[in-house]
């Protein structure tokens, strides 16, 4: 078994055991998960395999969980975008040539970081100080994982092109956001200033 598969195994244990064993999906993780498994389905329809190359697709899979986090809270934000990842993992490796299934063990460590920078940028969007202008540019976090696995992708002009066309699609998500946000917490103090402590 290795890391990668610990990593994954513990995400899913810590999301039901937060749960208290209650394992029913809240809409928006419900919605992610089935947006994502389209997105992994038609990439591997159209391209051969589930990746971080396509330049129409991608920018999907990234721009997701800042809408969600925006809306729905950091909570709700990294726990759906968890689940979507997860989706993405395994499609990406269960459809591999007889011999190369999609055993858990199999599921290479890029994916499972694939996961956990979905879940940070889903839990960052969800940050009530981080302005809503601003919070399209946390999937600039992505180009430090290019960076990392594939460098020579930086000196590519498509990576950029890329990147910016996620900025512009998490800009217009969080302006038409089809998830109702979840209201700031007021605090309402007494009128009557005998009534105060």
């Amino acid at each position: 078994m290795t890391l990668a598969s610990l990593v994954l195994i513990a995400l899913v244990t810590y999301l039901i055991m937060k749960r208290r064993g209650r394992i029913f999906l809240e809409p928006e993780e419900a919605a992610m998960l089935a947006a994502f498994s389209v997105l992994a389905v038609v990439q591997k329809l159209t391209s051969g395999s589930v990746n971080l190359n396509d330049h129409f697709i991608t920018p999907l899979y990234f721009a997701l969980p800042v809408v969600v986090g925006h809306a729905r809270g950091s909570a709700r934000g990294a726990t759906s975008a968890i689940f979507g990842g997860a989706s993405i993992c395994i499609l990406a490796t269960a459809f591999q040539p007889s011999g190369q299934g999609a055993a858990l063990s199999q599921v290479p460590g890029q994916y499972i970081v694939l996961v956990v920078m979905l879940a940070l940028t889903g839990a960052g969007a969800g940050l009530r100080y981080i302005p809503k202008a601003l919070k399209p540019l946390l999937t600039v976090s992505w180009m430090l994982v290019v960076a990392i696995y594939h460098p020579e992708y930086l000196e590519s002009v498509a990576s950029y092109v890329t990147q910016f066309t996620t900025i512009a699609l998490a800009s217009l998500g969080l302006y038409f956001n089809p998830f109702k946000p979840v209201p700031v917490p007021t605090i309402h103090y007494p009128t009557d200033p005998s009534r105060r402590t």
